[in-house]
C-alpha cells in the first residue's frame, strides 16, 4: 500500500528538523572545542614561563657554595647542586637516585636526623667518593604539599672543615697561654731554670699535640753556631723521643739554623710542610722523621737569642695564626726566662722585663685580689676598656665583668676561682659603657697554700661575636627565604601535574600565578644577594647621567602602588619643584626609592599612609620616605644599615625580606656620590632622606 502525500511532507519535515538540531549541537561543540584550546594553549605558554623562571632559580642554585640536595620520601636524591657533588667528590649525575646515606662517613658514627616534622640543625661527618672523612653542618626541612603531606626533604650542606681547623686551633691556642701563664713566674723566678723550661716545654708540646719541642740558646757573648744548649721534649715512645735521645744529627741541625738565621733574624716566624722546604732543609728534616714544623724566633732585648722549635711526624698538621701568636707568646717569655738564666744577679730587672712583656701583649692580662681589687693590668687592658692608672686602683672586678639573666654560673666567681680555667668567656663593660667580648683562661698564685692572687689572660672576641652572630642570621634568613615559596611552588606544580585540576581551569591559573608569584620572591631574594656581593666587591656599575627627579618617583610609586593597596596603605606624594634634577643612574634611584617605600609600607599599620617628598637643599636634591609605623628603637639605630639585620623579625616575615634591603640602598647611595641618613628628630615612626648631588634642570642648561 503506497504512503499518501501528507505522510511523505511529515516525514521530510522531521528529517529537516532533526539535521537542523544536530547541525547546531555540532556548531556548539566545535566553539567548545576551540575555546578549551586556546585555554590549553594559554596555560601552556605560562607552563613555559614558569618553567623558564624554574630554570633560571635551578642555575641560581647551581652557583652557590654550599651543598644542596633534595632527596624524596625513602631517601633518595633526586637533585644535587654542583657544589654539593664537588664538595663530596662526585659528578652530579653519579648522584641522582642514590640514597643520602651515601655520604655518611663509613669511619666514624654519625648523627641521625632530629623530628621530621620541624626544620632540624645538626653537624655530621661525610665521606668523600675515596673514603675521607670531613665535617659538615646540615640544615634540613621537609616540603610538604598542600594537604601538609611530605613530598621531599631539602638539605644545605655546609663544610666546616677550615671552622673546624680553626676551632682546633683556638683550643691549642688557649692551652698555649694557660701553660705560659702557669709557667711564667716560675721561668723568671725558680732558680732551676733549666728544669722550669723542661716543665713548660712539656705543657707545650702537649698543648700543642707535637711529637718533638725544642729550645736551642746559647750565652750571650757566644756566635750562634756552636755551643748551643738545648732543652727539649718529646712525645715518650715516639721514634721521634728515640733519635733525639741518642743526639743523632745535632751538627745537621747547626745547619739547618744556618738556612734559618737571616730569616729568624729579622723576626719571621717559619711554619709548614717539610715537603715544601728546599732539598737541603728537607733532607735534614726527613732524616728525622719530620713532616711538618714551626720555628718561633726568641729575641733577648732585640737580639735574636735562640728559637723554640715544634716538629711533628704528620704532614697534614696545620698551623694556624692564632696558634702562631699564641708560640709567639710563648717566645716572648722564654725569651724574658733567658735573660734572667743568664743574669741571675739582675732579678729585679728581670721582674720589670716580664711587666714589660706582659704591658705589650695585645692580650688583656689582669692579676685580681681575692677581694675582687686589680692588682694588675696591662697596657692593652687599661687601653680597650679605657681607664687610667688611678682609676684602675678604684675599681673591683665586678665594676667591669658584666653578668648576664641567662648565665646560670657566677662569671665574677669563676674568674675569682683558685681552680684554673679555660676558656672562659665574660663580658667586660669599658669606661663608657660599652660591652666587649672576652675569652681567655684563669689560674692562681699560691703563697704558703693560700691563694694570694687570681691571673688571667684574655682576648677581644667582639668581632668574631658578631660574625658569628651575622653567618646564623644570613642562615637563618636565606632558609626561610628559601622554603617558603619553594613550598608553594612544588605543591602548585603537584597538583597542575597530578591532573585533578583539569577540570577547573579557574583554579589552574590561580596555581600556576602563586608558583609565578613565589618565583619572583625567590627570583628577587637571588638578585638582592648578587647585588650586595657586587656591591662588597666593588663590581657594582653605575650611569653618571643628567636625571630627572620626579618623573622616577612617580613612576615608582606607580609600580608599588599595587603591594601598598594590598596591604591597605595609601601612597601620598609631596613635591616642592617638579623640575629636580641630580647626577645619577636612573634604574639604581629607582632601586633605591623601592627598597625604602617596601619597608614603609611592610611596618605601616593598615589604613595610614606612606609619603614621599621631594626637595632641592644648596647643591643637593633630597627625597624623604617617611611612614607612621611602631619607628626605630634608638639602640637598633646603629646597626640599622648592616647586612641581614632586621628590627622586627615579625613584621619582616609577613611579607618577605632578607635583612638586605637598606645595605644595599645605602650601597647604591654611595656609589653615586650620595648618602641615605635616619631623621632621627622623627617623634613618630621613621623617615629616610636619600641626598644625591643636584645639577641644573635640561631646560636652565
Amino acid at each position: 500500500m503506497g504512503i499518501t502525500q501528507p505522510s511523505k511532507l511529515i516525514g521530510s519535515r522531521k528529517i529537516r528538523l532533526d539535521l537542523e538540531a544536530t547541525e547546531r549541537k555540532l556548531r556548539d561543540k566545535t566553539l567548545e572545542l576551540e575555546q578549551a584550546q586556546e585555554e590549553l594553549a594559554a596555560q601552556a605558554e605560562d607552563k613555559i614561563r614558569l618553567e623558564t623562571r624554574l630554570r633560571l632559580l635551578e642555575k641560581a642554585v647551581d652557583t652557590v657554595n654550599m651543598g644542596v640536595t633534595i632527596t624524596d620520601l625513602q631517601g633518595k636524591i633526586i637533585y644535587v647542586n654542583p657544589a654539593d657533588a664537588r664538595m663530596h667528590g662526585y659528578a652530579v649525575e653519579e648522584l641522582i637516585g642514590q640514597e643520602a646515606r651515601l655520604y655518611a662517613s663509613k669511619a666514624v658514627r654519625t648523627e641521625t636526623g632530629g623530628d621530621p616534622a620541624e626544620p632540624w640543625v645538626r653537624r655530621r661527618i661525610d665521606s668523600t667518593k675515596d673514603g675521607q672523612p670531613f665535617p659538615v653542618r646540615l640544615i634540613s626541612d621537609r616540603v610538604h604539599n598542600t594537604h601538609l603531606q611530605p613530598m621531599a626533604t631539602v638539605t644545605i650542606c655546609e663544610d666546616i672543615r677550615e671552622q673546624e681547623h680553626i676551632r682546633e686551633a683556638l683550643v691549642r691556642r688557649d692551652n698555649i697561654l694557660k701553660a705560659v701563664g702557669l709557667a711564667a713566674e716560675r721561668l723568671l723566678t725558680d732558680a732551676s731554670w733549666e728544669e722550669s723550661v723542661e716543665e713548660v716545654l712539656e705543657r707545650l708540646g702537649r698543648a700543642t699535640g707535637v711529637d718533638l719541642i725544642y729550645m736551642s740558646v746559647v750565652k750571650e757573648d757566644s756566635p750562634f753556631t756552636t755551643g748551643s744548649a738545648i732543652l727539649s721534649w718529646t712525645t715518650p715512645g715516639g721514634d721521634v723521643e728515640e733519635r733525639f735521645r741518642q743526639g743523632l744529627g745535632l751538627p745537621d741541625r747547626i745547619e739547618l739554623f744556618a738556612c734559618w738565621k737571616d730569616r729568624l733574624v729579622a723576626g719571621q716566624t717559619l711554619q709548614g710542610r717539610v715537603s715544601e722546604l728546599p732539598d737541603r732543609e728537607r733532607d735534614i728534616l726527613d732524616a728525622w722523621g719530620v713532616r711538618s714544623f714551626a720555628v718561633v724566633p726568641i729575641f733577648v732585648e732585640s737580639n735574636l737569642r735562640g728559637y723554640l722549635s715544634l716538629e711533628d711526624g704528620d704532614d697534614d698538621r696545620e698551623w694556624l695564626s692564632v696558634e702562631i701568636e699564641a708560640l709567639k707568646t710563648a717566645a716572648r717569655t722564654f725569651g724574658a726566662s733567658i735573660m734572667t738564666w743568664q743574669a741571675k744577679l739582675k732579678i729585679a730587672l728581670s721582674e720589670e722585663k716580664y711587666r714589660d712583656l706582659l704591658d705589650n701583649a695585645t692580650d688583656l692580662i689582669q692579676s685580681v685580689s681575692p677581694d675582687g681589687r686589680f692588682q694588675y693590668v696591662n697596657r692593652a687592658w687599661k687601653e680597650t676598656l679605657g681607664y687610667s692608672d688611678q682609676e684602675v686602683q678604684q675599681l673591683k672586678l665586678w665594676d667591669v665583668v658584666r653578668q648576664q639573666p641567662s648565665e646560670e654560673d657566677d662569671v665574677v666567681q669563676s674568674i675569682l676561682s683558685v681552680d684554673g680555667q679555660g676558656p672562659i668567656e665574660a663580658i667586660f663593660v669599658t669606661r663608657d659603657g660599652a660591652e666587649i667580648f672576652v675569652e681567655g683562661s684563669i689560674n692562681s698564685r699560691f703563697v704558703d697554700g693560700l691563694p694570694v692572687a687570681t691571673r688571667g689572660i684574655f682576648r677581644d672576641i667582639t668581632d668574631r661575636k658578631l660574625v658569628d652572630r651575622m653567618k646564623q642570621e644570613f642562615i637563618s634568613t636565606v632558609s626561610h627565604e628559601l622554603r617558603t615559596p619553594l613550598t608553594s611552588i612544588i605543591a602548585s606544580l603537584g597538583l597542575l601535574d597530578s591532573g585533578r585540576m583539569s577540570g577547573d581551569p579557574e583554579r589552574m591559573q590561580e596555581l600556576v600565578a602563586v608558583a609565578l608569584r613565589n618565583s619572583n620572591r625567590l627570583l628577587q631574594l637571588i638578585n638582592n644577594l648578587l647585588d650586595q656581593q657586587k656591591l662588597e666587591d666593588g663590581k657594582m656599575t653605575f650611569k653618571d647621567e643628567h636625571v630627572e627627579i620626579v618623573p622616577i618617583v612617580r613612576e615608582t610609586l606607580d609600580d608599588i602602588r599595587s603591594f601598598a593597596e594590598m596591604l591597605n596603605i595609601e601612597l601620598s606624594l609631596d613635591v616642592a619643584d617638579e623640575n629636580l634634577c641630580a647626577r645619577g643612574d636612573h634604574d639604581r634611584i629607582s632601586q633605591i626609592l623601592s627598597n625604602l617605600l617596601s619597608n614603609a609600607i611592610k611596618f605601616s599599620p593598615p589604613g595610614d599612609a606612606v609619603t614621599i617628598s621631594c626637595r632641592g637643599e644648596r647643591n643637593r636634591v633630597v627625597i624623604s620616605v617617611s611612614d607612621n609605623g611602631p619607628g626605630i628603637p634608638l639602640d637598633f639605630q646603629g646597626r640599622l644599615f648592616e647586612k641581614f639585620t632586621q628590627f622586627d623579625a615579625s613584621a619582616t616575615r609577613r611579607s618577605g625580606g632578607s635583612g638586605l634591603g637598606l645595605s644595599i640602598a645605602r650601597g647604591l647611595a654611595e656609589g653615586m656620590h650620595g648618602r641615605i641618613v635616619l631623621d632621627e628628630e622623627v617623634a613618630r615612626g621613621a623617615t629616610f632622606h636619600v641626598e644625591l648631588p643636584s645639577t641644573l634642570p635640561i631646560a636652565a642648561e
